[in-house]
This record gives structure tokens, sequence and C-alpha cells, in this order.
């Protein structure tokens, strides 16, 4: 699943202004940093992911972490408080890209399934990715309404 997440999804967040090295991600913009992070709960033998995402204020970002000598890539996702899963519809909710079954991937508002096959991991990626070209910049752009100064 992640090789195929590297292969068809990473492009696009590169092709929208994001840099980083899987599964973490930012986007310096003149006033908030976008932090996307895909998130395999452990154990590593789970079945599904979420997209993690999160915004934080610039002037937060200078003050509180280059000030302090991190470099932008050491800041995650935990770092700031506004926060939100990456879902396929609105309003935004706790959704997870399922990539084998189990008893949870019946709930079909949480979860996008499509089987478990290498071709099912492409479309799953794509499906993602698909999401991401409609809805990434609509999220963060809410999470942004959120920040406070």
């Amino acid at each position: 699943m992640k090789a195929a997440i590297k292969e068809i999804v990473v492009p696009c967040l590169q092709g929208k202004g994001f840099g980083g090295l899987f599964p973490n991600f930012r986007r310096l913009t003149p006033s908030y940093i976008h932090i996307m992070m895909f998130n395999f709960p452990t154990p590593k033998n789970s079945n599904a992911f979420c997209v993690e995402l999160c915004v934080g204020s610039a002037g937060a970002l200078n003050t509180y972490f280059l000030s302090r000598g991190l470099n932008i890539d050491q800041i995650t996702f935990g770092d700031f408080k506004y926060t939100a899963r990456l879902t396929p519809q609105d309003p935004p909710s706790d959704h997870w890209w399922a990539y084998k079954r189990t008893s949870g991937v019946q709930d079909v508002g949480r979860f996008t399934f499509m089987g478990e096959s290498e071709n099912s991991f492409n479309a799953l990626a794509t499906n993602l990715r698909d999401v991401m070209e409609q809805r990434l910049d609509v999220q963060l752009a809410l999470l942004e309404s959120q920040v406070k100064y």
C-alpha cells in the first residue's frame, strides 16, 4: 500500500507545493504552515490508514520553532492543535482508507475499501489522489479559519 501511495499520491502532493519525505509532508504559505501525514497505526499489521491534516500560523512557526533552532523538517503533526482528517465528503469526519478487510470495514461512512490485491492498492491510492485534488485545499482552508494567532 505504501508503495502505491508513493507512486500515485506523492507526485500530487509535490504538485501542490508540499515537500518532505513519506509519511510527513509540509507546505509553507506566507501566513500558514500546512502539515500532512499518512498515519499507519501500530501494530505494523494494521489494516487501514488515515491522512492527518494540520495547520499552524507562520508566526507561531517562526516564534516557537525556527527561533529555537528547529528545522522545518522536525516540525510534525503533533506540534499544532488545528487538525483534521482528509475526508472524501463534507463534513470532515474520522475517515480511513482500508487496504485489508476486517469487521470494521463494513462501516462505509468511515472507510474507503477497494480490495486486497496490488491492483486494489493502486485503485485505493488513485481514489486518495483524486480526493486530495478535490478536497485537500478546501479542508486546509477550513482549518486556517480556526487558527488564532
